[in-house]
């Protein structure tokens, strides 16, 4: 259909055409803005290593200034069987490489543990720093074990010098009540807030 000037107007079919087309065009730039988002790892938490913390049973024990804790072992009861979680924060060289800290931890593994057998080992990220997560297995006392940590290496901030920092959780992978424990450890390492 032609108007006045000799230009041909389009029709109802191509001016819908057009607007979903319009419509489909904003979605993908959306979608590809959100992905684009999605990829960009968490900011860091920051790392204070002078303050320190426990709570227990809803009690918060607080450290004293200056006071910084290096190993916290704790026996946790899940389905009435024992779980080991562990928390250790060490200073570091700034020159140690998260790679070359994963090899000194197995290297300290092998020394406490006669034989200990690589599972798995994948790139991660532990409160926002890039992380390395390692499952091993190793025999204690006998008795097979399952043991899952995190590793990161925390540059130097705000007058502190460079840390190594890992959690770990050790269970006995034969326990059936545990079966689900290394889902719940990792919901409680993505779950870490600042203080």
């Amino acid at each position: 259909m032609s108007n006045q000037f000799g230009r041909t107007k389009p029709n109802i079919y191509d001016r819908l055409w057009q607007k979903r087309e319009a419509a489909e065009a904003r979605a993908g730039k959306q979608a590809e803005q959100e992905a684009a988002l999605a990829l960009q790892p968490p900011p860091a938490l920051p790392v204070l290593p002078e303050r320190n913390a426990m709570t227990i049973a809803g009690l918060q024990l607080l450290m004293p200034q200056g006071a910084r804790l290096c190993d916290v072992w704790a026996t946790l009861e899940v389905g009435g069987h024992s779980v080991i979680v562990n928390a250790r924060s060490r200073s570091v060289a700034q020159t140690l490489t998260l790679d070359r800290a994963l090899q000194d931890y197995l290297a300290e593994a092998r020394r406490q543990h006669a034989e200990v057998t690589p599972v798995r080992q994948q790139t991660c990220l532990l409160a926002g720093h890039p992380a390395l997560l390692l499952d091993y297995l190793f025999d204690q006392h006998e008795a097979r074990r399952h043991c899952r940590t995190v590793l990161t290496q925390i540059p130097p901030s705000d007058g502190h010098e460079a840390l190594s920092f890992s959690l770990s959780t050790v269970i006995d992978p034969d326990l059936r009540p545990l079966a689900d424990w290394l889902i719940d450890f990792d919901a409680m390492l993505a779950a870490i807030t600042c203080a």
